[in-house]
């Protein structure tokens, strides 16, 4: 009995998995511009052009700080239009802002461009915390080609039902003055050539990719250009084709897909109607689509409630875990679509609980969370299956195995910080017993494993099942007669 040995715990024991994963620089002759977004996730949304009191309120470090606060997120993607109109804009504009200034934000003074530029406050608020950004339009543009005066944001009814608006008369003579008419033509060519370039311009490299709205309404060879003149490395992808499933719509123009699902009017984003999409990646050879020698990368835009910028939840935690996860894991790119609390500067709190909840329900072929890896700044270029497996903290254990273990993967193992370690503290002997003592965590289950010899295979499990105590957690052996000696383990295993 006064011969038992100390055996250092061991970690999960289980075969480690290996993946083989082949780098999609390897698969090119020159990267694609959208290989950032692969197996990444990005959150949408959009400010009311229309209403300058919110523009002058909003606060974009308090909105910037809550989505850097959220696990995962690497890029944005909000509106300098309003919404899907195209007469009203977050920003000034030198032409828009003089011939009708209630399209802009409101100058202060007599200056149109005076006015607040809610986009290029939000742009280097998002780049300041390493978060890209990328600008969604709507390419119907200030003539308003699809909505038309009915829905512009100053529309006057008529006594006979029709609408009229200030706003598009303004735009309509100026085309007319510069492009010689008011043909479809005109107006896409001067939507690209004064409203998207001005933008261009001035932004640059704030703007790492471009969303175009009903995209079949504008020139889209003409808007690829004048955004790539400004930054050539800005992705762009043009809603204008195919919706399910995803394809290449717009080859040698789009650098990834536009994402949008079957309109929402008719069934919720989470419906398997949808579902096409997300199998549509996951069929692709690292997430991406081939049209005619171009590659375009598989995104979803999806909305997580009712509407896309409204209405209740519509997704499940365990839903959107399983289709996100999905696409991310195939190479894929996924934007949740959410609403606004204009009044507080941040995005709407249910719905950062559940983007929250599904990308903690992401887990590695090993089990381990990506909110996890990414908790510790492990992950590079969104592998989180490269992340699991590595040994950031060079002390022999991977990174999932200082998670199943509750450890700091970022400190070595021999560091004397208890967290870092996880071992058997102590054994101490009380008569017939042995109180077996052990660094644990609340939120893991541990399993006491014992052997008369150090030998593969002669090891039974004592007790298993105990749940584990924040700092520490003990069991009690209680010897027995043909003990002559003893090596115990202890066996550690996350609770889902």
């Amino acid at each position: 009995m006064n011969t038992y040995l100390l055996n250092k715990l061991l970690n999960k024991v289980t075969g480690l998995i290996l993946i083989a994963t082949l780098s999609s620089a390897n698969a090119y002759a020159q990267a694609p511009k959208a290989q950032w977004m692969s197996g990444g996730w990005g959150i949408g949304f959009r400010f009311k052009a229309d209403d300058k009191a919110d523009i002058d309120s909003w606060d974009a470090d308090i909105l910037a700080d809550q989505i850097a606060q959220m696990p995962g997120v690497s890029y944005v993607i909000f509106n300098l239009s309003d919404a899907a109109h195209g007469d009203a804009y977050i920003a000034p504009h030198s032409v828009l802002s003089v011939l009708t200034p209630s399209a802009t934000p409101t100058s202060p003074d007599a200056d149109p461009m005076n006015g607040r530029d809610l986009f290029m406050d939000m742009a280097l608020a998002f780049k300041a915390r390493g978060i890209k950004v990328i600008a969604y339009c709507a390419t119907q543009g200030p003539a308003m080609l699809k909505h038309g005066a009915e829905k512009a944001f100053d529309a006057l009814e008529n006594s006979d039902g029709t609408y009229t608006s200030v706003a598009m008369d303004n735009w309509a003579a100026y085309v007319t003055q510069e492009y010689g008419d008011t043909t479809d033509d005109s107006y896409k060519k001067a939507y690209a050539e004064v409203i998207i370039n001005e933008y261009a311009k001035r932004y640059t490299t704030l703007i790492d990719g471009w969303w175009f709205d009903h995209a079949g309404l504008g020139n889209i060879p003409l808007l690829h250009q004048t955004v790539k003149t400004y930054n050539p490395d800005a992705v762009c992808t043009f809603n204008d084709g195919q919706k399910i499933p995803l394809i290449n719509n717009n080859p040698g123009y789009e650098d990834y897909t536009f994402g949008h699902p079957n309109p929402i009017a008719q069934t919720p984003s989470n419906s398997d109607v949808n579902l096409p999409m997300l199998t549509s990646i996951e069929d692709t050879a690292e997430g991406y689509f081939e049209a005619d020698g171009k590659w375009s990368l598989g995104h979803m835009f999806i909305p997580i409630q009712e509407k896309w910028n409204a209405g209740a939840l519509v997704w499940t935690q365990e839903q959107g875990s399983d289709w996100m996860g999905r696409c991310l894991k195939a190479g894929g790119a996924w934007t949740w679509n959410v609403d606004l609390t204009d009044n507080q500067s941040i995005l709407r709190a249910d719905t950062v609980v559940l983007m929250n909840a599904v990308f903690d329900g992401i887990l590695t072929s090993n089990g381990t969370p990506y909110s996890w890896l990414d908790q510790y700044g492990l992950v590079t270029n969104n592998d989180y299956e490269a992340a699991d497996l590595q040994d950031f903290d060079s002390d022999g254990q991977p990174n999932h195995e200082e998670f199943t273990a509750g450890t700091d993967p970022t400190v070595p193992d021999v560091s004397s910080t208890a967290k870092s370690q996880f071992r058997i503290s102590s054994i101490i002997q009380d008569k017939g017993t042995l109180v077996i003592k052990w660094n644990s965590e609340s939120n893991r289950l541990y399993s006491i494993l014992k052997s008369s010899s150090l030998k593969e295979g002669e090891w039974v499990v004592e007790s298993s099942d105990i749940q584990g105590l924040e700092t520490s957690t003990s069991y009690t052996y209680t010897a027995q007669k043909s003990d002559s000696k003893m090596f115990f383990k202890v066996k550690a295993e996350a609770i889902e």
